[in-house]
């Protein structure tokens, strides 16, 4: 039930997020704007699908080990969601790592490429669950937990090369006035904090995961990871 209540407060968090950036940012560039609203809207219809998943479990369906095992909706809105929800975000960031180095594509490019080899392997992820139905199933499933750790370990190396190029890049725009270093500062302390708990996120959803088969220790994580990826782009 964590998982449910830590989503439900981080799209709390969203929403005040989006709000404030309509307020701040009405004239903004249109590609930002539809990165922000686009992944507003998902984010909206995974809360939604959470909230009838976790009515079933916890409402009418309390106290039914049934309706603890079955997969419903969590299918999409874990693990396909997630994937996209994550990468778009991504190749947001990579985008903006293209434009602030100069239009050196090769390393955008190839975060790019990792994220959305992440993403197929997410999408891939939820199909499978799918057909499989049950958490008791698909934690013991060899090859399913081989795309999982495609898809998380993607995401967590993208967020830790997205992390380092955004350093580097400030950093290295530093100049010898003071208000502007201290921006620069700013700047670089919160890239490396939201990109980073993205990735530690990520990494602990993995490690629990294989870790904890017979349990569902990793789904907390699992609902809380997308909202994360959305907080961190406003």
């Amino acid at each position: 039930i964590l998982g449910y209540l830590f989503n439900w407060g981080l799209f709390g968090v969203l929403n005040v997020q989006i709000y404030l950036y309509y307020l701040a940012f009405p004239n903004d560039r249109l590609l930002p704007k539809a990165v922000v609203y686009f992944v507003y809207i998902l984010e909206a219809v995974q809360t939604i699908l959470l909230t009838r998943d976790a009515f079933r479990v916890f409402g009418y369906g309390f106290g039914s080990t049934a309706s603890l095992d079955e997969m419903a909706w969590i299918w999409f809105s874990v693990p396909i969601m997630s994937g996209i929800i994550g990468t778009t975000v991504q190749l947001f960031f990579a985008w903006r790592i293209y434009i602030l180095s100069g239009r050196k594509w090769y390393i955008p490019a190839g975060v790019s490429l990792v994220s959305i080899v992440g993403c197929g392997a997410a999408i891939w992820v939820g199909v499978y669950a799918k057909i499989l139905n049950h958490f008791i199933v698909i934690t013991f499933t060899s090859i399913l937990i081989n795309y999982v750790k495609v898809w998380l370990g993607s995401t967590a190396l993208v967020d830790t090369i997205i992390t380092s190029c955004m350093v580097y890049i400030l950093t290295s725009s530093r100049t010898g006035f003071t208000s502007t270093n201290s921006l620069l500062t700013k700047f670089v302390r919160l890239a490396v904090e939201t990109a980073f708990v993205c990735s530690a996120v990520a990494i602990i959803e993995l490690a629990m995961f294989v870790a904890f088969r017979n349990d569902s220790f990793y789904m907390c994580p699992a609902r809380m990871l997308s909202k994360l990826y959305s907080n961190s782009l406003l």
